[in-house]
């Protein structure tokens, strides 16, 4: 492994729990494990912000499903279900498009239903606040869904993703095609009022193209 990607891992594997103020370059995964935890806070038996943490949870699942498959122009669908299988097993093939579909449910709608047009299939699902299994059959189109536990292995995922790739070749390969896209966030003040900003790589990289040529947008 390349110097470069040691440090390309260290910095998208860090540790959320560590307080970096602006101006900084975050990891996107560092961002969206911090406030995933401030969602669910630290009582064990209620989730602080119940919708945000789990949107937050499944759109890290997004995250890390590109990195896994080293593309973001594969079948999305595709992808998370291969995650999830890999770091969240052992889950049925039925389980894994239940979480899909409680993605889709969530990130499209902002809701507990969704409905797969291809299969003609409707899912409607229950959030539980307390521990349980992860999925939990609650009649034939209904599913409860028991966060602690979605989240406890999301955070499992994370570690035994971080720990593949460190020894695995072809997921370095996969990342280091990525980690240019969705590796980080610079986080820095505006000039104007010192309020915090975020700017992604490929903002950053338009940036600095453009002031090589001579600056700024045309007006």
């Amino acid at each position: 492994m390349s110097d470069d990607l040691a440090q390309q891992q260290l910095k998208f594997f860090e540790d959320p729990g560590v307080d970096h103020p602006p101006p900084y370059q975050y990891s996107v995964l560092y961002l969206l494990r911090r406030d995933i935890a401030y969602c669910m806070g630290d009582d064990p038996s209620s989730v602080k912000a119940l919708f945000p943490g789990v949107m937050g949870i499944l759109a890290g699942i997004d995250l890390l499903a590109k990195f896994y498959a080293g593309s973001d122009s594969s079948s999305m669908g595709r992808r998370f279900r291969h995650f999830v299988r890999r770091y969240f097993g052992p889950l049925s093939s039925r389980e894994q498009e239940i979480l899909y579909q409680l993605r889709n449910a969530l990130m499209h709608s902002f809701a507990l239903y969704a409905y797969d047009r291809r299969r003609n299939r409707v899912y409607r699902f229950e959030l539980c606040d307390g521990g349980g299994p992860l999925l939990d059959p609650a009649g034939d189109d209904r599913f409860r869904v028991h966060v602690r536990t979605l989240y406890q292995a999301f955070l499992n995922a994370v570690e035994a993703y971080r720990q593949d790739v460190q020894r695995d070749e072809v997921l370095q390969v996969h990342f280091a095609a990525m980690f240019p896209r969705y590796g980080w966030i610079a986080r820095g003040l505006t000039l104007h009022d010192d309020s915090p900003c975020l700017l992604s790589e490929a903002a950053r990289a338009g940036e600095a193209e453009a002031q090589g040529k001579g600056g700024g947008a045309a007006t």
